[in-house]
């Protein structure tokens, strides 16, 4: 599989910096947009000039990820290059393989005395990390493992593209203090979206195994996962989630991070995201392609998009400690008021991505008020001529990557919801 666009551009920036003496790049790149496929091509480059890599990472699981992928493209671990885990790594009186070059598979995880052996023993190796949200929970920056960050593509920019699914929202109108839901989560899920494949994040495992259970008794196989639970146990349900035998699998933190399946149509969140890191893990189980998947639904129990944007909005990142900062604080940006979608002041004439308002924008964002609003909105704002300009970019990304040409409409009707008709069409055709 040849890399896209954005992978070549990312690591062609990341090689450019190192040629300019900077020794640890860190790339950003969302879930599901291909950290490890770029990863391996990485390495793959680097063998190419006499090099010795060693990809890490914090969990067996994306070790031996890693490891098949690498050997799909003739890398033999162990020979060409080295896979370990950071917990190897740290163990007293393990061996640091002479690597030239290593890359550190979700980055973030790496603030840590590991960090600090890894560059004592190979100080002049350069440092390769990638993460879909480099932003840590307890406030630390990443700027003393990485000198530079290079964001590969956004969410909004992945799913323009086709590489991911649209993600639809439905919140309550604001945030809600802890311990408050808009709805309780199995109905939901039977209101909003019945017999989708749903990842459920719980509070406490208490909470997963009791939503677990009230699902299945309303005839929904699910099943409540979680770290302390026996492997065995755990490896059962994810299995049976994955060939579709299990629906909804409700779990506290397990998923959020270093496991797919693009199955997944459907996120429950039932507590807050402490950070917009978090958010977007979370979400981003969802936005994988699959087979008839038109879009990702996120069903926002507590409001917390609110605090964080919701997961498509840009937002910026930095190696500093700073929290990720959505664009809106940073950037010239006024918001639609038709749809509260965020758009960039520098840009002429001002038009809404997100529902096709053109003209007047606000300076401060309105209050959202949930998804029947902005349906209405996406149905009712956009002109003729600029939905039939949005359906012929989908068509266009639909014949490049091989899709059938009902792939399109699916995802314009997903994002628009607006029909597409004959008339429509053949605009967008003349387009």
């Amino acid at each position: 599989m040849s890399l896209r666009p954005y992978q070549i551009d990312a690591l062609e920036k990341a090689r450019a910096l190192v040629r300019a003496d900077v020794q640890s790049v860190l790339l950003c790149m969302p879930t599901g947009t291909g950290k490890t496929r770029t990863a391996v091509e990485a390495c793959v480059g680097h063998v190419k000039l006499q090099g010795i890599p060693m990809f890490v990472a914090p969990r067996r699981e994306l070790v031996l990820q890693a490891s098949a992928a690498l050997a799909a493209r003739g890398l033999e671990p162990g020979h060409d290059v080295f896979v370990r885990t950071i917990q190897e790594l740290s163990m007293p009186g393990a061996e640091i393989p002479p690597a030239s070059m290593v890359v550190l598979d979700e980055a973030r995880h790496y603030v840590a005395d590991a960090w600090s052996r890894l560059r004592e023993q190979l100080p002049d190796a350069v440092y390769l990390g990638l993460d879909a949200t480099p932003e840590r929970g307890d406030g630390r920056g990443l700027g003393g493992m990485f000198e530079e960050l290079v964001e590969a593509i956004s969410i909004r920019d992945a799913i323009a593209q086709g590489y991911l699914v649209p993600c639809e929202t439905l919140r309550p109108d604001h945030a809600l203090s802890p311990g408050e839901l808009a709805q309780d989560p199995v109905d939901a899920y039977f209101e909003k979206a019945p017999g989708s494949s749903a990842v459920v994040f719980c509070a406490n495992v208490r909470s997963a195994v009791e939503t677990a259970a009230r699902f299945s008794a309303r005839g929904v196989r699910a099943a409540g996962v979680f770290g302390e639970m026996q492997v065995s146990a755990r490896d059962h349900w994810l299995a049976e989630y994955e060939r579709g035998a299990c629906k909804v699998l409700c779990n506290v933190h397990l998923l959020t991070e270093g496991w797919d399946s693009p199955r997944t149509e459907t996120i429950i969140l039932t507590a807050p995201s402490s950070t917009r890191g978090q958010l977007l893990q979370r979400v981003g189980r969802a936005l994988r392609p699959f087979p008839g998947k038109t879009r990702a639904l996120l069903l926002d129990l507590a409001g917390t998009t609110h605090t964080h944007g919701d997961p498509d909005e840009p937002c910026i990142w930095h190696l500093d400690g700073k929290a990720a900062r959505r664009a809106a604080d940073e950037l010239d940006v006024r918001f639609c008021p038709v749809c509260g979608g965020v758009v960039d002041a520098k840009v002429s004439p001002m038009v809404c991505a997100q529902c096709g308002h053109s003209g007047e924008m606000r300076m401060r964002k309105p209050r959202v008020l949930g998804l029947p609003i902005d349906r209405f909105a996406r149905q009712h704002a956009m002109p003729d001529a600029q939905a039939a300009k949005a359906l012929a970019d989908y068509m266009r990304v639909a014949q490049k990557r091989g899709f059938k040409r009902g792939w399109a409409f699916h995802a314009f009707e997903a994002k628009y919801g607006r029909k597409v008709t004959p008339e429509l069409m053949a605009m967008a055709r003349a387009s």
